[in-house]
Parts: C-alpha cells; structure tokens; sequence
C-alpha cells in the first residue's frame, strides 16, 4: 500500500465533502455491489502458473466528488496501453463501495515506474471529455516486492478547479407568489426552485430566517437581531400549507389581496395577520393534536429549545418569567402548567419545520443547494440571553468599526459572548445551532466572520462604534507611551474641547452651543455638560430632534457627537491607569489636529503597530480555536463574510480551514485600488458584484459620477463617458465578469438580475435596496415586484440566463 501524505486540507477532505457537493450538484448513485477494481482476471492467471508470479498487479485509487451524472473517472497517460493521452482510449476507474473512491486494477507490466498519467472524467455514453484534473502528470511509483504482489496506489484526489456555480441572492421576505399573504414564505422556495433549475442556477442564498420578534414592531424587520437562534420566524409559514379550511382560507384570500397590493412589506401587518389566521387553525385542531404522532415527535426531539421558546414568547412582558438560567426541567414543568398558550407556539415552530424542511428538499432533488445565514449576534432580549445568560456578558455591546458601510462604525447592541465560558462548554451552543440549521441549509455564510478573530465591543454609555476596542487585544503600556514621550495621558484620553474647534464646527451658532452644551474645564479649554456627556445623550437629543432634516440641525448634531468623541486614545478594560487602545481613526480628529508634528508621527507609529502588526498571531489563534468546532458540526459548505477592517491573518486562516472567503467588486480593502476585476479571484471565492448592505447595481451606477466613470474606462474597458444609466447590456459585461471568473460561487442580488432586461428594471433602484449599514433601525421590507409564477413564463428571459450561465461553465453538468 503506497498513499500520500494528508494533512486535512485536501478538498475531498474538506469543501467537496460537504452537502451542496455530495448531496446537491453531485449526488451520489448507489453504491455497487461487487468492489470495485477487478482483480478477478489477475487472480485467476495466479492460480493457473503460481511459480510465474503473476499477480503483479498496480490498483490506482483517488476520490473525486465532482463527477456528473452518467460520468466516470479515467486514466490516460504515456503508455499504449492507458491510451497514449488519448481520452478516447483511457481506462476507465470504477466507483467503489466507498464514496468517493474510484479505482481500477491495471497488471504493473503496463504501467511500469515512471510512467507519465493523469486522470479525468469523461461521459460514459459518448466518451465526450468534461474535464482533466488540473495538476501536473503524475508519475508511477516504483514498487518494491517479488514482483506477486497487489500493489495499491492512492493517488489522494481529483485535482478539480473546474467545479463552479452561480447562485441567487434574495431573503425570503422579498419573494413575491400569488399564493402568498404578504410576505415571501417558506413554500414560495418552491418555485424560486423551479426558476432557478431552468435558468442554470445552483445555489439560492438567503438572508436569516429565525423569529426576531424582540421589539413586537417594525424594528423587528431586522433578521439579524434573532430572537432564537433555532426558532423560524412565524411570518413565513404559508397558510394554505396549513390548512384547507375553507373559512380560514376566504379570511386569508382577503388579506392577502390587500397586503399583496403593496410594493413592499407591511412587517407588522404580515406578522399580526399570520399570528390571527395560525390562531384561528390552531383552535379548530388542538383537540388532535395530542393524538398526533408525528407533532409529539417535533416537540419531544426539539424541546431543549422549543420550550423555553414558547415559554418565553407567553411570559417575556409578565413578571411570571422564571429569572435568566433557570434549568430547562423547571422551565418544562412551567411549560405543561401553561397549558394550549405554549402548545400553539409549538403548533407554529412544527409547521414552519415542514415547510422549510420539505423546500429543502425539493431543492436538493433540483440540484439547487440553499445557502443560510449565521447571524454573528443575538438579541439583548432573546431566549438565548435568558436561557444561557453565563454565555454573554451584558456590560457591553458588539458593532463594527468605521468602514465603507458607516462613517461612525455599528452599534448592533448585541450582548457580547463570553468566549471562556463557550470553550468550557467545547462550544456546544454553536454546534447545536449549525446541527439545527443544517436540516434545511446545505451551505452557510458566517456573517462578520472577523468577529471570530476579534469582536468590537463597545460600552453600554455610547451610541456609535467609535469608541469601541478590539477582543481579544494586547494594549499600549504605560511604559510605551513614557519611551515615546507621550505623557500627558488627559490630553489624549479626554475630549480635547477648545473655542477654535467649536467654531470650526459650529460656524454662527458657536456661541449657542458653548453656552447651552458646554462649560470652562478651568485649563483654558472646554468640557461637555454632564447631561450631554455621551453618545447616548447625543442620541437621545437626536430623536428628540427627530432625525432632524434641516442642515443646520444635522451639523449640531454631528459637531456634537464629534465633541464627545474628540480623543486620541481610550483607556483599556483591564487597566485602565496603565493599559491604552488607540481610537479609531483618532487621525480624523480635531484633537490630533492640534497636537504638534512629532506627536502625531509618535502617534501615527503605535496607531499603525496597534492595529496592523502585534494583534496578528493572537487573532490568528483565536479564530482557528472558534472555528474549528464550527467547521465539525454540520456537513454545510462554509463561507465567510470577511469584509471591514479585515486583519492579514485573516485570508491565511480562512484559507487553512478552507473557509471560503467573500468579494464583493466594488468593496476592497486597499487604498491604491477601487475595484477588484473578478478574473484575479482565487478558486475559493464567493464573489458577487453588490450585497444586501449596499446600493444593487443600476442604484450605485448613478450615486457617484466619478466612480462610475473609473469602473468604465478601467475595469469594463469601455472608452468615452459612462451612460449615465447602467443599462442592460452593461450590466450584461458585469454579470460575464463574475460569471468567467475563477470563483467557486458567483452569486446575484436578484434586483440585479432584473437589471438584465429593460422590462424587468422598472423599478426606482433606491426602493430595491434591502438595508443601509449607516441608518440606526433601517426598515428591512423589500419586495420583488414581479412575482414567480411571471419570471417563470419569461421563456426569452430565461433562456438568455441559461445561454450565460451554461456558456460560462457554471452548469450542471
């Protein structure tokens, strides 16, 4: 026996093995009765002169995956009798007992040492060749023995690049059926399915999909403030999956006209309809329901986090909810006391789970894999915070820092998580959230991957992610300040407040502003008023403000958050007399402004250090330690969001767990360069040309001249001035861009599908976008305003989108 060395990263090992590629694009046949390489001939030969030593025989073993249906695996190579490199002479592997190995059983006088092979996958019927592996030749090994032995060669894997997919991005919310109440829902995945396996794509992608319902309004809209983690939300379950009363159905036909006559979703109508209607089910079979078997096994399998989820719905707003950590056997002993109140919720959470799980399904008989999304957070007010509290820490919340999605950073407001207590627990909250998910999804997108590497946390007192501070970090000293000559700690760590800055800020209402939010410090500069201290104070001013639309109310409002955030460096958590963190981008402040040439280099240099170089090993540490045991707790493909403030060990360890990582065209990282073109993407990439975080694609194409103009003439190619529209045929040269690119997944917004065709782009691009980063409490209510059963009959649509993405390689094959 002659293998290779594995050392884990193999894609057999991991990316391939995973369920949008052995159980979706490639599903695996049954598996064959008899094994596979033929040894039959050679042993038989043996038997007949065992002095001759004929049993010499070479076996070639490898895994491939990737093989499409009604194809195998060949060997060609030097020698005649592999074909002399002519696929229509190769011989043929067979598929083993265990997938995915491939082999065959070659006499070794054939394949002597050195010979020059390689492997491919060719179709079965006709011999049309798919594809070569994509690596150099290999060489036989040389074999020591008699010379009567069975030698077995394991030639590891399929060198495979080619493998390739394009996939639709839209939430689940936006879908649009004539059947549906509102709402996208779950059942609508159907014929989203049915389009997608028509036009060639293979992948649908969706945003969160667990209850949010934290605030009991529209707010709640924002899927990635869950609720619970495994609960789905109630809003997505289709009533006429439900039931076929016909007097629930007449109520549901009359919403539904009226909801569906909007362009957008009314979130809190859709929600208060979907409750009443379930209600209105629920009380007609509640009576049966204990007699059936297949809901008692729902409850039962699920009750770790089904109970307290319901138990928590019925007693979040009462002061009968056990206090946080209360153990799951009292939380189910008060659960049988409160009677049909929590069984409805169970009722729901059950016919949710056939939905979504039968749409699962569907899609992965339509070789369409469906991609989910981990929120990296969880509601302050959430069944997991009340169930788990040991597992947060509430002294604090998480965000972002500043980036092309926010000036003034994100303030999510999630707990932060107590990563020590997780580990003590070998991480199984995460692992029973991905094992939950992965009975609907076959791939997933982490969402703020970086947050693994490190989490901004940011004090309960402020509103933006300006001040937050890296987790884990190792901080300035005291003693690094001293060697620089940076002594005078209040300078750089208060708000540095003189009349020269307000009036800078302020103009002719200066003088209002000292006089109503300020007083004298008593060292010739200024200080905030106690009642106008924070960020949160400043932000409740805002709303008192109302958001205020007159320039001169929104320049008080952004002076005055300036003021408060005027510093140049933060105290650390752990020491707050010895230990320093530099303040993002302290070098836009009017307080490093004023400070003179050599201490703004001093301080250039640390800021630089802090940042970009001593954080690297302990972040690189930190994430291969939590993401391991998320990579080992479900058979979904992983694929990381990494945009923002990306560290550089972040590409290195993504790559090392063959995470795959995000790029989004017009969102690099660089200084020096605007864009990416998608032809230098590596392999394992999801590359797409807008997210549900920005403007699609016809909505940026107009938001900036300049950079619209620079996409043109550089990256498109074109010469002259850009239209001053995106039209079709240009969004045509985008699409191909990502389409011919290297990347494994090319996935499409499916606002910027429509911008294909002039007939489906009617719609005001600002109405398409889903979410803006930079707003607190953004309406999440987008809509698609052409429903499925249309896209479905759009057969010369269609039809280009096939010709595409089949021309582009990204087909099932």
């Amino acid at each position: 026996m002659m293998d290779k060395w594995n050392d884990g990263r193999d894609p057999e090992d991991t990316f391939r093995r995973t369920s949008v590629f052995s159980k979706v694009l490639f599903p695996p046949p049954p598996p064959p009765k008899a094994p596979a390489a033929n040894l039959r001939p050679f042993v038989e030969a043996a038997a007949k002169e065992p002095a001759a030593g004929l049993l010499n025989v070479l076996v070639l073993r490898l895994r491939c995956t990737c093989v499409p249906e009604g194809c195998s695996v060949y060997v060609s190579g030097g020698m005649a009798d592999l074909g002399k490199w002519d696929t229509a002479h190769g011989v043929r592997l067979s598929r083993t007992q265990e997938y995915p190995w491939w082999e065959v059983a070659i006499a070794r006088s054939k394949i002597p040492a050195g010979t020059q092979y390689k492997y491919f996958i060719a179709d079965d019927a006709n011999g049309k060749l798919i594809a070569w592996e994509s690596c150099f030749n290999r060489t036989a090994p040389t074999v020591a023995g008699t010379g009567n032995e069975i030698a077995v060669f394991d030639d590891a894997s399929f060198a495979d690049t080619r493998t390739r997919a394009a996939g639709l991005v839209v939430p689940i919310f936006s879908l649009r059926t004539r059947r549906s109440v509102g709402v996208g829902e779950f059942s609508d995945l159907k014929p989203l399915v049915d389009w997608l396996a028509h036009t060639g794509f293979s992948v649908v992608q969706t945003l969160p999909v667990n209850d949010s319902s934290a605030k009991g309004d529209w707010r709640d809209s924002y899927p990635y403030n869950p609720l619970s983690v495994q609960a789905l939300h109630p809003m997505y379950v289709s009533i006429r999956d439900v039931t076929k009363d016909a007097d629930v159905l007449v109520k549901a036909d009359a919403i539904a006209e009226k909801l569906n006559a909007l362009a957008d979703v009314d979130y809190e109508a859709v929600v208060k309809a979907k409750h009443d209607l379930m209600h209105v089910i629920f009380e007609k079979e509640r009576k049966t329901l204990a007699k059936n078997v297949e809901f008692s096994a729902f409850v039962e399998r699920n009750k770790e986090w089904l109970v307290p989820y319901a138990v928590f719905l019925q007693l979040r707003n009462t002061p009968d909810l056990p206090p946080p950590g209360t153990p799951l056997k009292a939380v189910c002993a008060l659960a049988s006391k409160l009677g049909d109140d929590v069984v409805f919720h169970y009722f729901v959470q059950w016919h949710l789970h056939k939905q979504l799980f039968d749409a699962s399904q569907y899609a992965a008989a339509h070789r369409v894999a469906l991609k989910g999304d981990l929120p990296i957070g969880v509601s302050q007010t959430s069944v997991e915070a009340w169930m788990y509290p040991n597992l947060f820490r509430f002294d604090r919340t998480t965000g972002a820092p500043p980036d092309a999605f926010s000036d003034v950073g994100q303030n999510w407001s999630f707990p932060v998580y107590n990563w020590k207590e997780m580990r003590k627990e070998n991480y199984t909250w995460w692992k029973r959230r991905l094992s939950h998910m992965s009975q609907y999804f076959h791939a997933y997108r982490i969402d703020h991957i970086l947050g693994f590497f490190r989490m901004w946390e940011i004090p309960l007192e402020h509103a933006t992610g300006i001040f937050g501070k890296f987790n884990p970090a190792l901080p300035l000293t005291q003693h690094e300040l001293d060697f620089h000559g940076l002594w005078d700690i209040d300078r750089l760590t208060k708000p540095y407040i003189t009349e020269d800055i307000v009036k800078r800020l302020f103009g002719v209402d200066w003088q209002y502003v000292r006089e109503k939010y300020l007083q004298d410090s008593g060292n010739g500069c200024l200080t905030m008023r106690s009642e106008y201290a924070t960020e949160k104070a400043i932000a409740k001013l805002e709303k008192e403000y109302n958001y205020p639309e007159r320039p001169a109310d929104r320049q008080l409002i952004r002076g005055l958050y300036t003021l408060v955030t005027n510093v140049c460096l933060l105290r650390a958590d752990d020491d707050p007399a010895r230990h320093f963190v530099p303040r993002i981008q302290m070098y836009k402040t009017p307080s490093f402004e004023a400070l003179p040439q050599w201490m703004k280099e001093k301080l250039n240099h640390l800021y630089h250090e802090y940042f970009s170089v001593r954080q690297e090993d302990i972040w690189a540490r930190t994430a291969t330690e939590r993401l391991l045991p998320l990579m080992g707790a479900s058979d979904m493909l992983v694929c990381g969001e990494d945009l923002g403030m990306v560290p550089q060990c972040v590409p290195a360890v993504m790559n090392d767990m063959q995470v795959a990582c995000l790029r989004v065209q017009r969102m690099t990282p660089y200084d020096d360069k605007q864009f990416y073109h998608p032809s230098e993407y590596e392999y394992l990439t999801v590359c797409t040309p807008s997210t549900h975080d920005m403007s699609t694609m016809r909505g940026w194409w107009t938001e900036n001249r300049h950079d619209t103009q620079v996409f043109f003439n550089t990256i498109m190619g074109r010469p002259g001035l850009a239209p001053t529209e995106l039209t079709p045929d240009l969004a045509r040269v985008v699409f191909d861009m990502h389409l011919y690119s290297p990347a494994m997944l090319c996935m499409f917004a499916i606002q910027d599908v429509f911008a294909l065709r002039a007939s489906l782009a009617t719609r005001d691009p600002c109405e398409e976008r889903i979410n803006m980063p930079s707003v607190y409490e953004y309406y999440w209510r987008y809509r698609i305003h052409v429903p499925l059963e249309e896209l479905l009959a759009n057969t010369e649509f269609n039809d280009e989108l096939r010709r595409m993405i089949a021309g582009s390689g990204r087909t099932k094959q």
